[in-house]
């Protein structure tokens, strides 16, 4: 059972992009950690391309290829988390295209990047699988702006392919040339790649001996389906829109399989979705009610109780105690 994942900061930058135009994408992914900072959160790649979609779709602003070459453009390498301040840290542009690529399964479950050099050309790829979700050409189109991006740490901020091709198909009869000053594009290419000197593998990386390299890396996806179930229940957890539904027939959908075959996989694992998902709300609750703002009722409404007498059932059985003691005591 294939679950397609990614990371939050893969997807944020179009957030603050149709955000900052009064359009939402309706997705909850803000951190735990401070308001307004996005976290390595894992999320469903279907359902965050399918609302993606949409919004390109209502909110309009050009075809999906051109504005996610504009978002792209507009975010760069440096700000996509962990995964982009590695590749930037990097002492060479071979070395940063290598931490990329050794990242980008981390990132994007079904998404790849690679590097094949000839005798005067390299080609830099990046591919999303036949199995994955997608391609999209707003996702294409970001992932083109940050190759781009990759190339310019060696070759400067001027610097443009000669040729840009596209993994997924035209849309429609527009073009993003102005976007790339009438750079030549193809589109529905084998993967989403651009060509470049073979000379700028091995330059150095501007002031790589004095930027501090980032030790903070990213957790691998789970590869045992039952652990990528668990990532998109704290996903569901999170989130407040009205069709997403933490049971298991909101995540099958979610996920792009039937109810019965989400249940056979995990009995097939000796586990059952309804003692996953205790336990995903066990752990839910005891990281909200940490914090001293968090009221009991809010936390319950949260995490889908329609009455908070049910979730202090739920939680003296998980804990032993009810939720306003665990508050008030600390334990």
């Amino acid at each position: 059972m294939q679950i397609p994942l990614l990371r939050a900061f893969w997807v944020e930058p179009f957030l603050q992009h149709f955000g900052a135009r009064g359009e939402s994408v309706g997705l909850c992914l803000e951190s735990e950690t401070g308001p307004g900072d996005v976290s390595d959160l894992p999320c469903p790649a279907r359902h965050v391309h399918q609302a993606v979609d949409r919004l390109i779709e209502t909110a309009g602003g050009g075809c999906g290829c051109e504005i996610g070459y504009r978002v792209g453009r507009q975010t760069g390498i440096r700000r996509l988390g962990a995964f982009g301040r590695r590749t930037a840290a990097a002492p060479t542009l071979r070395e940063a295209i290598h931490t990329a690529a050794a990242l980008m399964p981390a990132v994007h479950s079904a998404r790849t990047i690679g590097l094949t050099s000839g005798r005067r050309r390299a080609c830099l790829s990046s591919r999303v699988a036949e199995s994955g979700a997608g391609p999209t050409g707003w996702e294409d189109g970001f992932v083109a702006a940050l190759l781009i991006d990759i190339v310019r740490l060696a070759a400067g901020d001027d610097w443009r392919p000669a040729l840009v091709s596209i993994q997924s198909p035209r849309q429609g009869y527009r073009e993003f040339r102005d976007e790339l000053d009438g750079v030549k594009v193809r589109y529905g290419q084998s993967a989403t790649a651009i060509e470049l000197p073979i000379e700028l593998l091995d330059r150095p990386l501007p002031s790589s001996d004095d930027r501090p390299v980032p030790t903070a890396g990213l957790e691998p996806f789970p590869e045992d389906p039952v652990g990528r179930v668990r990532l998109v229940l704290e996903f569901l957890l999170r989130q407040v829109e009205d069709d997403l539904r933490a049971d298991v027939a909101g995540v099958a959908a979610l996920v792009g399989t039937s109810r019965r075959s989400l249940q056979r996989h995990l009995a097939l694992r000796e586990q059952s979705f309804k003692r996953m998902l205790e336990q995903a709300r066990r752990d839910r609750a005891l990281r909200l009610l940490d914090r001293s703002s968090s009221k009991v009722i809010d936390v319950a409404f949260e995490l889908g109780y329609n009455d908070p007498s049910h979730f202090t059932r739920a939680f003296r059985r998980w804990t032993g105690v009810a939720p306003r003691t665990y508050q008030q005591v600390g334990l």
